[in-house]
């Protein structure tokens, strides 16, 4: 196995295993954030799953989404509640995205905002989510 270093010299040989060497070194992630949106959440879902495929095409590693839960996000009388209430994709939703990320061997990453999302993410079997820098000092996230 070769070992990385500054001054490593490579003969021709020696090429294609560096390459893959490399390679295993980055993680590619499609971030796809709330680009699933669409005015009905049967269109939002399969928007969603599309991504999914296109991010396996375009061979990421994982495809990153924001699970959204609007009451983590905002209160009922915030101007965006509403926008975020619609990003919503429910457990069945998300549980369907998910199963054709593990179909396709694509692994699925999570931005949370909440304990509920947490918990979604977890149940729907997901081993990497991300937090939010507001979340940092979340005691209640962070030890939920």
């Amino acid at each position: 196995m070769l070992e990385w270093s500054p001054n490593a010299t490579v003969d021709q040989n020696d090429t294609l295993q560096l390459i893959r060497f490399y390679y295993q070194m980055v993680y590619i992630v499609a971030e796809c954030a709330q680009g699933y949106a669409m005015p009905h959440i049967e269109d939002s879902i399969e928007l969603a799953k599309w991504l999914t495929r296109i991010a396996k095409k375009s061979r990421a590693d994982a495809v990153k989404f924001q699970l959204v839960i609007a009451e983590e996000l905002a209160t009922r009388d915030y101007r965006y509640y509403k926008l975020f209430k619609s990003l919503e994709l429910g457990v069945e939703g998300w549980s369907n995205i998910v199963s054709l990320a593990k179909t396709i061997d694509l692994d699925i990453v999570f931005d949370i905002f909440g304990l509920k999302s947490l918990t979604i993410a977890e149940n729907l079997g997901i081993n990497c989510v991300k937090l939010h820098p507001t979340d940092f000092n979340n005691k209640e996230l962070l030890t939920g």
